[in-house]
This record gives structure tokens, C-alpha cells and sequence, in this order.
């Protein structure tokens, strides 16, 4: 969408393929354009880490993530992951 920024939005509201859901297909150049998208709930949330460590950050990362790690096996990290009967962790 943001391709061709805003001086390109007048040559892609000309093609069939860029036709708006709703209203028409007309460049305003007072307004431009505005684009809604709908997605699920995210939140952010940034940490500063006082380590280089990729792994260590990951970890951390799929901690304090909603869907958060697999299920595993012993080991939280290392253990095998568990499945259900249709194979789904």
C-alpha cells in the first residue's frame, strides 16, 4: 500500500486492482487516502535487555507472548514438544 507513497495514489486508483471497498475511486489531493485494517487484539511490548544473547531474548519473547512456547516434554526449552491427537502443539 505505501509503494509508490503519495504521489504514486493517483496511477493506482486508476487500476481495477487498487478500487476501494467503499466510496470511489478518486484522488482527493487535500486528504489523500486513508486505510482501515482489522486484525486481532496485539499489544506491544519492548524491553531493553542488558544481554547480546539471541536465544536469551527469544525466551523471554515466547514467555510474555499470549500463545507463549509449546508445551514440552521435561525441559521447558530443550524437551520434546507435545502434540494432540490431531499432531497440533
Amino acid at each position: 500500500m505505501r509503494a509508490g507513497e503519495y504521489e504514486g495514489l493517483p496511477k493506482k486508483l486508476a487500476d481495477n486492482k487498487w478500487k476501494p471497498d467503499f466510496g470511489p475511486a478518486m484522488f482527493n489531493k487535500f486528504t489523500g487516502a486513508i486505510s482501515i485494517g482489522a486484525r486481532n487484539f496485539l499489544v506491544a511490548y519492548n524491553v531493553n535487555l542488558n544481554t547480546t544473547s539471541i536465544r536469551k531474548a527469544n525466551a523471554i519473547a515466547f514467555d510474555i507472548r499470549e500463545t507463549g512456547r509449546p508445551k514440552r516434554e521435561g525441559d521447558q526449552v530443550t524437551g520434546k514438544i507435545l502434540k494432540d491427537k490431531e499432531g497440533i502443539t
